[in-house]
């Protein structure tokens, strides 16, 4: 089939005339698929999930007549002697990841034109669905939603706006501002956006602060002066809403005084609470950053003498 006179021969017969006759069969060529694209995107193992021969034979790029551009024709063989009903989702993923690979050869220049072909000959009539969209149950619009996400670019929201998504204003704040060279403009913001969260989203947000952002001491002290210490609940006093005994933490005290990993693992151990250790472990970074011990001490909830422990073992 890669003989142009067969395959020109074969294209004339099943593409549809208006396309065909578009089209320059001079310039035509295969375009050859590594076979990378889908393992970039699937994590697949090729040797298990053969790339090119099983999801598709051939690609050809042609271009237009009129306009010179690049267009792109898929011809998949099916030579299953048992009809697979998964054809139309093989050769989808083939060409979507044949156009991401043509994407990243051609950055800034739009996607091409394709037009694909299944060539079925097996024992007996395919009766399944013959394309993505038949696959899918007749009450979801597939065309309509399934290429279309709701996509969300959070630097064309206002912090106002995100403020006003309650539980995961704080996250979207941070994710927002993680890249900015100052953070001053938006401490009050996020001040308000940790209030309005609670439970393990308030301790995911201030890990990810310290660990994700030039946190310094300036930083901390400005967020712990824009915190309300009437609104916000430490990460210790939540542990004791949701019913930890202030006797749970003996564990993890002891390993702080020691400064010891061990003796942290050993307290985790044995209060089976791994909550704990990610309240450490913020409290260790925000003071290697410099915080201030008051403002760790008020919001982690952590005895202070075993936040000086970790100052003296730093």
């Amino acid at each position: 089939m890669q003989h142009p006179d067969f395959f020109i021969g074969f294209f004339k017969q099943y593409l549809s005339p208006q396309v065909f006759k578009s089209i320059d069969w001079e310039t035509s060529k295969i375009f050859k698929i590594s076979g990378e694209h889908i393992r970039e995107i699937f994590q697949l193992d090729a040797q298990k999930f053969k790339l090119v021969q099983n999801i598709g034979d051939l690609t050809y790029m042609v271009h237009k007549k009129a306009t010179k551009e690049p267009l792109l024709i898929f011809l998949h063989v099916e030579h299953q002697s048992t009809p697979d009903p998964l054809i139309p989702l093989r050769t989808g993923i083939y060409i979507l990841g044949a156009l991401y690979e043509y994407a990243k050869m051609h950055k800034g220049k739009a996607l091409p034109e394709v037009y694909s072909v299944i060539y079925c000959h097996g024992k007996t009539p395919y009766v399944h669905a013959k394309n993505i969209w038949g696959m899918f149950n007749k009450d979801y619009e597939a065309e309509k939603f399934l290429f279309n996400p709701n996509f969300i670019d959070l630097s064309q929201h206002s912090d106002t706006e995100l403020l006003e998504h309650s539980q995961i204003a704080a996250a979207e704040l941070a994710f927002k501002h993680i890249f900015d060279s100052t953070y001053d403009h938006f401490i009050g913001a996020m001040a308000q956006g940790l209030q309005r969260a609670h439970g393990e989203i308030r301790t995911d947000v201030l890990k990810y602060l310290i660990t994700m952002i030039d946190a310094d001491e300036d930083f901390l002290k400005a967020l712990n002066a824009a915190l309300s210490e009437e609104n916000i609940m430490t990460l210790g006093e939540r542990l004791e809403q949701k019913g930890f005994e202030r006797g749970k933490l003996s564990g993890i005290e002891q390993g702080l005084e020691q400064g010891l990993e061990q003796g942290l693992a050993q307290g985790l151990k044995q209060g089976k609470h791994k909550e704990l250790l990610e309240i450490a472990k913020i409290a260790k970074n925000m003071l290697a950053r410099g915080a201030d011990i008051d403002f760790v001490e008020a919001v982690t909830g952590l005895p202070r003498e075993s936040l000086e422990a970790l100052l003296r073992n730093h």
